[in-house]
């Protein structure tokens, strides 16, 4: 016999395969080995459909489909605390809803209106925006970072004590909107309207915001410290109030800078 066969001796236990060692009957298993630790998933939420997860517990890759309720309205509806992670939604509208503490990391929205909606302590990071609104609703402790927000509005929302930066903002309207206070250092708006918004004691030091709207602004204590503000548009109480060293403008801008604080140019 080739020395590397052993040969199998008897035993009183019978012969086992690795594959099947450590395994017993449905009815031995210890209660928490039927479900693998986690208990039953609740069903979704009204206009939350479910996403499937693997055994992983990791959100399972699926391809792009149809929202099964794109095109529906949904009001006063609560989903706090719901889990709408990496979802897709289409053409809805939620009005007075609730989304207190939801999980929305990753989420997706195409065409999707949310109205008088509370989005405090929500999670948006990494999720993406394209032609959606969020109108008059409200952000508090919420974190926005590393999204995307394309053609997307904020009319007459607030956002506070939230983390937004780093992010994507393509051609934003933030027109009524309040940021009082928040940290928006090196965030790129350009082109955003920030007409009649709330500035105050906002770090916008070295943004890029070229061509933005700042008209009717509260800009007390905003800092644009080394910030492009070329081709942006500005009330005259906007060049006295913010901080502006180092900032980079045109001439236009010089010319409307030089009037506010009373200056006359002469040859």
């Amino acid at each position: 016999m080739p020395t590397w066969i052993r040969e199998r001796r008897p035993s009183s236990t019978p012969y086992c395969p690795p594959a099947c060692r450590g395994w017993a009957p449905p009815h031995a298993r210890p209660p928490d080995r039927l479900h693998s630790g986690r208990p039953p998933a609740s069903p979704p939420h009204p206009g939350l459909p479910g996403t499937p997860r693997p055994a992983s517990g990791l959100p399972a890759r699926v391809p792009r489909v149809e929202d099964e309720f794109a095109d529906r309205s949904f009001e006063d509806e609560n989903y706090n605390e719901s889990d709408a992670h990496g979802q897709q939604w289409d053409r809805r509208s939620y009005t007075s809803c609730s989304f207190i503490d939801a999980d929305l990391a990753g989420l997706t929205t195409h065409g999707v209106v949310f109205t008088d909606c509370d989005f405090s302590g929500v999670d948006l990071t990494e999720s993406t925006h394209i032609g959606s609104a969020f109108r008059n609703c409200e952000f508090r402790r919420s974190r926005l970072w590393h999204s995307t927000f394309r053609s997307t509005s904020f009319l007459g929302s607030a956002i506070s004590d939230s983390r937004i930066t780093p992010a994507v903002f393509d051609e934003v309207d933030l027109m009524l909107t309040s940021l009082g206070g928040l940290d928006l250092r090196g965030l790129d708006l350009t082109g955003a309207r920030l007409r009649d918004a709330n500035l105050v004691g906002t770090d916008l030091r070295k943004a890029t915001l070229r061509g933005v709207d700042f008209g009717g602004a509260r800009t007390s204590g905003l800092r644009l410290d080394d910030a492009d503000l070329r081709g942006s548009v500005a009330d005259a109480t906007f060049w006295t109030s913010a901080a502006l060293g180092g900032a980079r403008i045109d001439t236009v801008q010089a010319l409307a800078y030089v009037h506010a604080h009373g200056l006359t140019v002469t040859d």
